[in-house]
């Protein structure tokens, strides 16, 4: 997993992405010709979008397609079991991946005796991070994993997923 994903956006003297950096990061797959394109279709309506938006624009394509299967197949979406874990002193939600959830909410125990296992669910990790994205989209992230939910979360979690009993 790359939690700590950073892309390097230089620009040339003109004022354009440099890709030669950006294949210098990644490598020469060809799904940066596409991205290229799309990059270039970006940078050519500049007055149209702010240069903030437009070079996280960039940078969510390009993280997407570095995390993809078809860039690495390696990174394959394996199955796992998604858990949901409430920290009842902050009132905060972790929603995490791990091959045997009671195993891994053991794991955070040693950190944080308080915490509780309140959901666990069959997956992907690709669910995972669909998880996290919606509630980032939404604006109940708060670090990393960690996510200020309610119940009607809880529910959208739940319609997902079929809940294992814990």
């Amino acid at each position: 997993m790359l939690d700590t994903f950073v892309i390097d956006l230089k620009r040339n003297d003109s004022g354009n992405i440099d890709w030669l950096n950006i294949r210098g990061q990644f490598g020469n797959l060809p799904e940066l010709d596409v991205l290229d394109a799309i990059v270039s279709w970006c940078e050519q309506n500049k007055r149209e979008y702010p240069a903030a938006e437009r070079d996280a624009f960039n940078k969510s394509i390009l993280e997407h397609a570095y995390t993809s299967p078809v860039c690495h197949p390696e990174k394959v979406d394996k199955l796992c079991q998604i858990y949901v874990v409430k920290d009842p002193t902050s009132e905060l939600y972790k929603i995490g991946k791990a091959g045997k959830a009671e195993d891994r909410f053991r794991q955070l125990l040693t950190a944080n005796p308080f915490l509780e296992l309140v959901r666990v669910y069959n997956g992907k990790a690709s669910d995972e991070k669909a998880l996290h994205a919606d509630f980032q989209i939404e604006g109940k992230g708060v670090l990393r994993e960690w996510f200020r939910l309610d119940n009607s979360d809880l529910e959208k979690i739940d319609s997902h997923f079929h809940a294992l009993a814990i």
